[in-house]
């Protein structure tokens, strides 16, 4: 693949750093290691999961697009069941913090990445704060996240590499059959998947960052830009999408039913 990396920084990058270079200007960036403290990092591995919170039922989405309820503990422990089969069962996009309500007194949201969300009243904001779980060569296929919103996904266990696209390229994608169109659902998006071998090929002439995550690092993913992931080894991801200031009135008239104006990102 023609791919170059994405841009890295230090786990000491401040607040406003990241704002002013990165989520301002709509660019990605990888932060390596600023999860390594988070104290929600310590008790979402996967042996931590699986013993501590086993019996809990949470959402696995198996061969065939249908979703079943698993104890925390069976899914874990089949996971190196999977070697080899071309479907992955995965754990994603769990509402943890719903299922498991004591994990919510060990998260907070990083200071690095404001959320305007957190505005609205309680009852009003989007449960856009989840887990995923899942064994090597576990995929999300390539999509543009909902509602103009920027994500930030921290690997808390194993390995994941991540494929970006510039928003320029997501007609050049749509034309070539690796994404849907703007108007699809995150649903309808993720149906898409090649092999990674096929997805390689497809796109290896088409601009894009790549990078592998590993335990510790959070990776910046800007408001549309299309997005891939697949883990190197079994392991664990918490992610959240955000409201940021840039795309606070584009989101907010799609939050509302309506349609937004067409978005203008960097070059």
């Amino acid at each position: 693949m023609s791919g170059g990396d994405l841009p890295q920084a230090s786990h000491g990058i401040s607040a406003l750093h990241l704002q002013e270079g990165y989520i301002k200007r709509g660019l990605p960036v990888v932060i390596r290691e600023l999860a390594d403290c988070w104290p929600i990092s310590q008790v979402c591995s996967l042996t931590s999961l699986r013993t501590t919170y086993g019996n809990v039922k949470a959402p696995v989405r198996c061969s065939g697009g249908s979703w079943k309820r698993l104890k925390l503990c069976d899914f874990i422990e089949s996971l190196g069941a999977y070697e080899g089969a071309d479907v992955k069962p995965y754990l994603r996009t769990w509402n943890f913090l719903e299922d498991v309500p004591e994990l919510a007194a060990l998260y907070q949201p990083p200071r690095h990445f404001q959320d305007h969300f957190q505005w609205l009243p309680e009852h009003q904001r989007p449960p856009f704060t989840w887990l995923f779980v899942g064994p090597r060569g576990a995929a999300t296929p390539l999509h543009v996240d909902i509602w103009h919103t920027d994500a930030w996904l921290a690997q808390l266990e194993g390995r994941k590499r991540f494929w970006l696209f510039h928003p320029k390229r997501r007609a050049e994608l749509v034309q070539r059959g690796l994404l849907t169109d703007a108007a699809a659902s995150h649903e309808e998006q993720t149906r898409i998947k090649p092999s990674a071998d096929a997805f390689e090929q497809a796109c290896k002439d088409i601009p894009h960052g790549m990078s592998v995550l590993t335990p510790g690092d959070v990776i910046y993913i800007p408001r549309g830009w299309p997005h891939q992931a697949e883990a190197l080894e079994d392991g664990v991801s918490l992610t959240s999408n955000f409201l940021s200031k840039q795309a606070h009135a584009q989101a907010a008239v799609v939050y509302m039913g309506g349609q937004p104006s067409p978005a203008v990102y960097p070059q």
